[in-house]
């Protein structure tokens, strides 16, 4: 969020919170007590995460990108990351934190996990080429991985420290997301090739792609996320009336 100077100039962008419930109407800070800033310290913050007690972000208050965290109930920040690269696009669930990391070297990015519980630090991946764009539920970590030359979908067990290549096809798949937890657990990305959302239930069942009258490749649809059985995506429609793109729900049956 941008902040006001009072004389009309924008300051750094922060970090801020907001209950929605307690401000139903208006999450603004200084207009609902229940908003308050998490960052104020002159530099820039970016790419806020939440998850239940916990915000994390990139920061920029070292001269280079770090991961931040904060536990909302106790106020408490942490600096997560103190490396010389930029550490990007943390994922956030139940007290881990997943991000990029290039230590090991250009074109090599890995995959680190921080347990905010535990305050300890996990390499999660360290194949050639490189991971990145995860997200989470907590145990369980979908990737983008270009090992292959083209970008995969893979998948990571952060209880049995198992990897498992996840797409199949030989075009680009990208934007993994997930939502639910062991048999429940559903993962959606963006497949480039025929650009088709797919579902491949992570009991290692068949992969299970959607009804393209939802998405086509005369109507494709990108960066999905999903929750429960609800995926949400953005579809772009072409015709003689019509140009642009919204937003599309689609229940998984």
């Amino acid at each position: 969020e941008d902040y006001d100077d009072g004389n009309g100039n924008e300051s750094d962008p922060d970090i801020a919170y907001c209950d929605i419930v307690q401000c139903p109407t208006l999450c603004d800070v200084g207009v609902c007590p229940a908003a308050r800033k998490l960052t104020d310290d002159g530099a820039f913050q970016f790419n806020p995460t939440l998850a239940g007690n916990y915000a994390a972000w990139e920061d920029l208050r070292n001269g280079n990108l770090d991961i931040y965290a904060y536990q909302l109930s106790t106020n408490t920040e942490l600096q997560i990351t103190n490396e010389f690269e930029h550490q990007l696009d943390a994922a956030l669930a139940g007290t881990l934190v997943v991000w990029t990391d290039p230590r090991n070297g250009f074109g090599n990015d890995d995959l680190y996990g921080f347990d905010l519980a535990t305050r300890t630090e996990t390499q999660l991946t360290s194949a050639l080429g490189s991971q990145y764009d995860a997200a989470t539920n907590g145990n369980l970590i979908v990737f983008e991985d270009d090992r292959n030359v083209q970008k995969d979908i893979y998948l990571f067990d952060g209880t049995t420290f198992v990897e498992r290549k996840l797409s199949s096809t030989t075009a680009d798949q990208t934007h993994p997301t997930l939502s639910g937890t062991g048999a429940a657990a559903r993962v959606v990305w963006h497949d480039n090739g025929d650009p088709i959302l797919y579902d491949p239930f992570l009991s290692f069942g068949p992969e299970q792609q959607f009804s393209t009258v939802m998405i086509s490749a005369a109507s494709p649809g990108y960066m999905p996320q999903i929750s429960g059985d609800k995926v949400i995506f953005t579809k772009q429609v072409s015709s003689s009336v019509y140009y642009g793109d919204f937003i599309q729900v689609y229940t998984i049956s």
